[in-house]
């Protein structure tokens, strides 16, 4: 049996209540690394801290490269599994201020900046969607709003170099804002969900495919509701991606609802669901235990703070909420007695516990 709960202890050391930041899973590392965000949605500090979370000791530890990307927010970032770097490229420095179109890669110790030139139709993008397609070791990415606060329909590819404009055949979706965006690595294929067009906030709940030559919208017999700023990744134990959370109106409703993809939509209905509503929150599968991390973003309806909670979505479809201790390399796993009681059992081969 696989580990199923996971030890709490109190948390030590985890970053600030943040939205719209972004995680990633660094697979060789085995840890989750985090940049970026606001502490206060609508208006606060803009952030350029890194964190990392150890995946088999369960601590959060904030880091301090010699070199830091602008602080920023709304723009992308991926893991290069490839060449086992982070990436992340545009954003916005500030609410107001500037959208970016640098590029910038961690390798666990220091952000260096690649300086390569961009093409001109990337003059700057905010809010767009980005993911790291395995299959072909690029970058991807799709959409956003540019220099002059237009929605984008391009597609940028970065293969560790420089970006390139990508000019698929066949038809492409819209331009749009805050969409979901991941890869399958199992269909080998980048998945995009939902999103907005600006002027008008007119949600969307198309689902389009990315082989990297082609965009091509998928019709399916159930799609979840319209919805923007949630988040999606890679589950390894379901074989899918799922899409979490989000807004469902230009009026600031929220859901706490979860879908799984894996060429249709299906919905999950986990028990333990997390408490909160939330937009802007980040989200990255854990390929070694086979499940989703999420942390932090801004709560729904809106209420002036944000969110610092770490969660698991795990093997079973249910949630957890992490604390500092969780996992100790696979070897514990937790059980809820009835009557509130708790069970700890330490054991040496999980597959036949």
């Amino acid at each position: 049996m696989s580990i199923e709960k996971l030890i709490p202890f109190e948390v030590i050391g985890r970053p600030p209540e943040l939205t719209d930041a972004k995680i990633v899973y660094d697979s060789t590392r085995n840890v989750i690394i985090l940049f970026g965000g606001e502490t206060v949605g609508g208006g606060g500090a803009v952030q350029n801290g890194t964190w990392e979370l150890d995946l088999d000791v369960g601590t959060w530890t904030q880091k301090f490269p010699q070199n830091s990307p602008p602080a920023r927010t709304k723009f992308g970032m991926v893991y290069d599994s490839d060449r086992q770097k982070v990436i992340i490229f545009g954003g916005l420095t500030a609410v107001t201020a500037i959208v970016r179109n640098d590029t910038w890669e961690y390798d666990g110790s220091d952000w260096i900046e690649n300086t390569a030139v961009v093409p001109v139709e990337l003059d700057g993008r905010a809010q767009g969607s980005m993911v790291y397609d395995a299959n072909r070791a690029r970058t991807v990415w799709f959409g956003g709003v540019n220099l002059a606060s237009a929605d984008t329909n391009k597609t940028f590819e970065y293969d560790g170099n420089s970006w390139s404009l990508v000019t698929p055949t066949a038809s492409l979706p819209d331009g749009r804002q805050d969409s979901q965006m991941a890869f399958d690595p199992v269909r080998k294929i980048v998945v995009l969900f939902g999103g907005f067009e600006f002027p008008g906030f007119a949600l969307m709940d198309e689902t389009w495919e990315y082989d990297g030559a082609t965009w091509l919208q998928i019709t399916t017999a159930l799609t979840p509701t319209v919805r923007v700023r949630g988040a999606m990744a890679w589950h390894g134990g379901l074989q899918a991606l799922v899409l979490l959370y989000g807004e469902i109106s230009g009026l600031g409703a929220g859901t706490s609802d979860v879908w799984v993809y894996d060429g249709s939509w299906s919905q999950l209905f986990p028990s333990d669901t997390v408490a909160t509503d939330r937009k802007l929150l980040a989200a990255a599968g854990d390929t070694k235990r086979g499940t989703v991390i999420m942390f932090g973003g801004e709560p729904l309806p809106v209420t002036g703070l944000n969110l610092d909670e770490t969660w698991e979505f795990r093997r079973d479809s249910e949630w957890d909420l992490l604390q500092i201790g969780f996992d100790l390399a696979d070897k514990v796993k937790l059980e809820v007695l009835n009557g509130g009681r708790f069970f700890l059992c330490l054991v040496a081969d999980m597959d036949n516990f």
